[in-house]
């Protein structure tokens, strides 16, 4: 399944004007470490798979949906019998548009993962397994315009994947298992809004102090509220912002590493290398050599 592998970066081809690839994957064979600037959608129809994502194993059973970032370390472990899955490979700049999906979809790094297995997932679950099958129909027909259709089911997607984690993370039964009962639902909707806050400003120099005095409240008690509402500190939250867009600006032939990461608002090269190291398991000098062989940036949206 992978077509070209440089080092770890697997390289993505879409065909023609397309920005997808779609593969029902029945190879019983395992794939090395390896990351792509594809955002990978995959749905388990049989068997099970392993992965291993940054360290973490996940197991995936049937009916599982895997949503796994681009950029994201990753190996897949060969299957004990014939396995079956959806793997659906998309140009991450066909959601880019959409500010309000980018703020959760930054939580979901490194990866997230519906089980079909679930009871509290069965709602968003049969939804996502719908729309992906959708995605696959639309592969398969003849219409002149599936390519569109595809990526308005791939927004749709993550519209819903990002409404279902939204909701939970404001759900009274979420408070309830994290023990963090005494987290009124809107203060929790308010540091959503210092999400977006965030990804807008994120060129400028944001503190923990202007932000829990935007949000007003304590440093102590903004700092808890996003911990429980993000799953990572407000500075991981808001370095994931700025790599996201580094990765985006660094396409362009005339930029440069230390300018761009300037520019999404790392005020120190050292700072950067570290955190783009620890985040994508190489350097930005390594990741821009790569990158740049991957796509021309003429041929983006």
């Amino acid at each position: 399944m992978i077509e070209k592998l440089d080092g770890t970066m697997e390289t993505v081809n879409y065909f023609g004007s397309s920005h997808v690839r779609i593969y029902h994957n029945e190879e019983n064979e395992a794939y090395p470490l390896h990351w792509h600037a594809a955002t990978e959608v995959t749905m388990c129809l049989e068997e099970e798979y392993t992965y291993v994502i940054q360290g973490d194993t996940v197991h995936m059973e049937r009916g599982d949906i895997l949503w796994l970032p681009a950029g994201v370390l990753h190996s897949i472990a060969n299957p004990a019998n014939n396995g079956s899955r959806l793997i659906i490979l998309f140009d991450p700049l066909i959601l880019s548009t959409f500010s309000e999906l980018s703020s959760i979809l930054s939580m979901l790094s490194p990866y997230y993962l519906v089980s079909a297995k679930d009871p509290d997932a069965g709602d968003i679950h049969s939804l996502l397994q719908g729309i992906a099958s959708d995605i696959l129909v639309c592969q398969l027909g003849k219409s002149k315009f599936k390519d569109v259709l595809i990526s308005a089911k791939i927004i749709e997607f993550a519209a819903q994947l990002s409404s279902a984690v939204l909701e939970d993370k404001l759900s009274p039964k979420r408070n309830k298992e994290t023990q963090e009962k005494d987290l009124p639902q809107a203060h929790l909707a308010g540091i959503y809004h210092i999400c977006e806050y965030m990804r807008q400003h994120s060129h400028e120099d944001l503190t923990l102090d202007h932000l829990a005095d935007k949000s007003g409240f304590s440093k102590y008690y903004f700092s808890r509220l996003f911990k429980n509402f993000t799953g990572m500190s407000f500075i991981d939250y808001l370095n994931n912002i700025r790599i996201e867009e580094f990765e985006k600006l660094i396409l362009d032939p005339e930029a440069s590493i230390t300018d761009t990461a300037f520019a999404v608002g790392f005020n120190s090269i050292s700072s950067f290398n570290r955190v783009f190291k620890k985040k994508k398991g190489l350097s930005p000098s390594e990741y821009l050599n790569l990158a740049r062989d991957y796509k021309d940036p003429s041929q983006r949206f």
